[in-house]
């Protein structure tokens, strides 16, 4: 596993930040904790851009596109993500 900084999620991928570059096309497994349950994913890299975040150390950004994820975890990351944008929505309105 690699260590990365997770920088938006979806069910279907994630954008992660690295302090190096991935290959386009490249298959990686990754680690999440969501909602205290750990998920083991496998991940194409879809693309993967020089970034200059020099506070935060995140030289890439790259794109993420789960591979073989489990119905189970799905349903999970499909869960967290819309409970997360209903709860920023609410923020929004206060």
């Amino acid at each position: 596993m690699m260590d990365f900084r997770l920088l938006q999620l979806s069910a279907a991928g994630m954008l992660v930040g690295l302090t190096f570059s991935l290959p386009v096309g490249s298959v990686h497994p990754f680690a999440l904790t969501v909602d205290g349950r750990h998920i083991e994913v496998q991940g194409e890299v879809l693309n993967c851009l020089p970034s200059d975040d020099e506070e935060s150390g995140i030289t890439h950004r790259a794109s993420i596109r789960f591979d073989g994820l489990s119905e189970a975890s799905e349903d999970l990351l499909e869960e967290y993500v819309k409970r997360a944008l209903e709860e920023r929505e609410m923020a929004e309105l206060e």
